[in-house]
């Protein structure tokens, strides 16, 4: 229990951070995201020395010795937690489990920084009056900001303690970082952050360092110091990291088949599957369609809305893992307004097995016919009231044919590639 509180200390001082190769923090290189996973290791204080503070330092603890301790850190969307309800102001959760004790962290993360919005850890609960910020933008070495707020808590509902909470976060030196196993980071900040709590006469200031570097979600190294500040108390280094799949582009092109819908993804690591979601007005989206994940690394990804709506059509892809997390694209917006609801065409083209046509309005008694290129009836099937009719196509050999709709007032001909 003791770990998981000092865990959490961590996390709200070090803001789980990323800096760049300048140690220059923006929202672009810093801010967390949904489907980021950080472990860590817990070690031995003895004999560990505090981090010396200015430009260009090497800092070296490659030395140290893990204790049994560990943790873990994932980055959720509020909406798939059991508190959301609680936190409304929150688009950023971390669901933290340290050596089997959980808790979660709900933020609020901005263009110009990222904050606390609050903490729940079992019933107990503690919601700041504003959000406390933990990282403003730009930030970069020796730059300093403050921040204060009224952290309410609870139990079960039932308020408890009000905390003034007094926070300030400076850059105190940059550069090499060296860890276990031989990692050895360049380009580190070191960012010392201290907070002062203040319950009715009691006053407390906890103080910790933790060391970040571009691309790594979360302080390589954090530990916290001792009340008069000469020695450290409690120290984690990270072990490993999970990065969340990443977008490339998403884009939807009206074409005569519907809607083609056509995404690029990096990064990807057990991912399950996409779920190709449509709405109206941008807001209620259902799902109308489902693509395989491709696998580890980078991929393209295409989808056909073959029944989009008259006018705007707004989609967007929900990425699946395979512990059922789950991230979003971009929304893409496309005004649809010839959208050819009379028109018999074919769908796929070329063909393999199974050939689908657009009929549109369907008319008693009209029939589908194919013919090959000598002019040769080789199939006739009568029109259903499918609006998309599929036509088993197997038997045909590879080439060139023509489909015609024929109905007592109307005849229209298309052709197709059986491959």
């Amino acid at each position: 229990m003791k770990h998981f509180f000092t865990l959490l200390f961590f996390i709200l001082v070090a803001g789980i951070i990323r800096v760049s190769a300048q140690p220059t923090l923006t929202a672009a290189n810093s801010q967390p995201q949904v489907g980021e996973i950080t472990s860590s290791q817990y070690a031995n204080t003895t004999g560990v020395a505090i981090g010396t503070t200015g430009a260009n330092q090497v800092w070296d603890y490659s030395g140290l010795k893990d204790s049994a301790a560990t943790s873990v850190i994932k980055f959720v969307s509020p909406a798939s937690t059991p508190y959301a309800a609680t936190f409304p102001g929150a688009n950023l959760a971390a669901q933290v489990v340290d050596t089997g004790t959980t808790v979660y962290l709900y933020y609020n993360a901005t263009s110009s920084g990222l904050s606390v919005v609050g903490t729940q850890f079992d019933t107990l609960s503690g919601i700041y009056n504003h959000p406390i910020s933990l990282q403003n933008y730009p930030f970069t070495y020796p730059g300093t900001f403050n921040d204060s707020s009224t952290l309410f808590s609870s139990i079960s509902g039932t308020p408890s303690a009000k905390v003034l909470q007094l926070d300030t976060t400076t850059a105190t030196g940059y550069g090499t970082l060296k860890l276990p196993g031989g990692q050895t980071y360049n380009n580190v900040l070191q960012i010392k952050r201290s907070i002062t709590f203040k319950v009715a006469f009691f006053t407390l200031t906890a103080v910790s360092i933790s060391y970040e570097t571009p691309g790594y979600p979360g302080p390589l190294l954090s530990y916290s110091l001792s009340t008069d500040g000469t020695s450290i108390t409690d120290i984690t280094y990270g072990t490993s990291v999970v990065l969340p799949l990443r977008f490339i582009s998403f884009t939807a092109v009206s074409n005569k088949q519907g809607v083609a819908l056509n995404w690029q993804t990096g990064d990807e690591l057990n991912t399950s599957h996409f779920n190709v979601q449509h709405s109206p007005d941008g807001s209620n989206f259902t799902k109308i369609g489902e693509v395989a994940a491709g696998g580890t690394g980078a991929h393209n990804y295409n989808f056909t809305d073959i029944h989009p709506s008259q006018g705007d059509n707004y989609y967007r892809i929900q990425e699946v893992d395979l512990d059922g997390q789950f991230t979003y694209s971009s929304t893409a917006r496309i005004n649809v307004t010839n959208l050819a609801v009379n028109e018999f065409y074919v769908v796929n083209n070329p063909v393999q097995n199974t050939l689908r046509v657009h009929i549109g309005v369907n008319s008693s008694n009209a029939m589908l016919a194919i013919f090959d290129m000598s002019g040769k009836l080789v199939l006739r099937t009568p029109v259903t009231t499918d609006e998309i009719q599929q036509i088993d196509a197997s038997a045909l050999t590879p080439g060139i044919y023509t489909i015609q709709y024929i109905s007592a007032t109307n005849k229209v001909s298309k052709k197709f590639v059986k491959q």
